[in-house]
């Protein structure tokens, strides 16, 4: 599954807009049904999308947006491997939309510089008990790079791998939160201790001084 988005070039798959500019944005189908899956108008991922090439930002971009029809109690923060292209470059981005209720945050970031919006994302959302982050993909640097980030977030960290149920299990962990992370799944859970599972909670018991 590759998810694909070009600014003023003409494509041979996708769906076509035009921006409010009058720039030609195409996305591919897979890009166009993960914006319809988490309520953001295609319509607005294609402005963002000019946006982001006119700014030639070398790190990040953010962008805070409205979302329709969702109807899940945690934060959910879609993580998908984007190649952008136009008539000069094919420009390879993460691009995360963290989801809240009826509001959204679009980012986009150059792989190497994942870690720092990780630390982002945990710090940020460290105030919420339900946190998700979803991939297509179990996408390895963004799991390790994510659990890198926690033990930056927070002090007195607790890590380790256990095994429930014949899966395997990663996890870091503190007083108050845990980041955890089902072995070859697509979902790393962050979220308050109280909502551990008590079988998991307490093969993954720590002590913090």
């Amino acid at each position: 599954m590759r998810f694909e988005a070009s600014l003023d070039v003409i494509q041979p798959f996708g769906r076509r807009f035009i921006t409010n500019e009058g720039h030609l944005v195409t996305l591919s189908s897979e890009l166009e049904k993960e914006c319809q899956k988490s309520g953001l108008s295609p319509t607005m991922l294609s402005e963002i999308i000019v946006d982001f090439f006119q700014s030639k930002s070398k790190i990040s971009s953010s962008y805070v947006v409205p979302l329709k029809g969702n109807t899940s109690s945690c934060i959910i923060t879609n993580v998908i491997d984007l190649w952008m292209t136009n008539a000069l470059t094919s420009t390879h981005v993460i691009m995360t939309l963290s989801i809240n209720g009826d509001s959204g945050e679009v980012r986009f970031v150059y792989p190497q510089f994942f870690a720092e919006l990780a630390k982002s994302i945990l710090s940020n959302n460290m105030k919420y008990e339900c946190n998700k982050i979803v991939m297509n993909f179990p996408y390895m640097f963004v799991i390790f790079d994510t659990f890198n980030a926690f033990k930056k977030v927070y002090s007195n960290v607790v890590e380790g791998i256990v095994n429930m149920e014949g899966s395997s299990y990663m996890f870091s962990k503190t007083e108050m939160r845990s980041l955890i992370w089902k072995v070859d799944t697509t979902k790393v859970d962050y979220i308050s201790n109280e909502l551990i599972p008590e079988k998991m909670r307490s093969l993954i018991k720590g002590d913090y001084y």
